[in-house]
């Protein structure tokens, strides 16, 4: 559902595809086929990889129906969402009124500049393209307190042999798109003068923790 190669993302598409998808999303991913095996598990793994304390402001980009958010929301955490698309949103405000939401993008988020203790995102990464990734953790890190950091989950492979594995297992129910190996987020986070920690979560996702040097 995102450009390819060096395009960049087609935002409208995304806004478009998700939109339509919105009242079918929770029950699809529940289904826990292709890409997404997993889903759940992989999201509690990954938020283990940081601290909240009662309080912190968090801002999950992407934040669709609010899963990966109801973590941090019961050690208390005030969230912020950020979706393109506005249905994901309407959903997500019906199961919490008391989060802020607004629509937005990872290269457009609506956060004042250091106004966030962490920053979360998940299965939502790669649908930029590839010529948009170095912006979109700038645009994270931008709205990030100093001493933040940034927990970005996603399907994402160590190496191509691995991604390579994986599509071969999964076969007719693999999704094509743009998958980050860990080398191509090391890489990037070293441009930005980023310090980058890398997990595996299972076959399929991993987990990417950045933060300033």
């Amino acid at each position: 559902m995102n450009s390819k190669g060096g395009n960049h993302t087609d935002l409208q598409r995304v806004r478009e595809a998700f939109d339509a998808w919105a009242d079918h999303y929770d029950a699809d991913v529940a289904k826990g086929g292709g890409v997404v095996e997993g889903y759940d598990h992989s999201r509690l793994l990954a938020s283990r990889l940081v601290s909240v304390y009662a309080g912190m402001h968090v801002a999950d980009i992407g934040i669709g129906t609010g899963a990966f958010a109801e973590i941090f929301a019961q050690q208390s955490a005030q969230i912020t969402g950020v979706d393109l698309s506005p249905r994901m949103l309407e959903i997500c405000a019906a199961r919490h009124p008391e989060w802020q939401l607004a629509v937005g993008d990872f290269l457009h988020i609506p956060a004042s500049s250091a106004s966030q203790g962490l920053v979360i995102s998940s299965f939502a990464f790669h649908e930029l393209a590839v010529a948009d990734r170095a912006g979109a953790i700038n645009e994270c890190m931008r709205v990030l307190e100093p001493g933040g950091k940034f927990l970005l989950v996603d399907i994402m492979f160590e190496d191509l042999s691995r991604l390579r594995a994986a599509r071969q297992r999964l076969r007719d129910s693999w999704d094509e798109e743009n998958y980050s190996l860990f080398s191509e987020l090391s890489e990037l986070a070293g441009q930005l003068s980023l310090d980058i920690r890398l997990e595996v979560l299972s076959d399929l996702h991993g987990a990417a923790l950045l933060s300033c040097r």
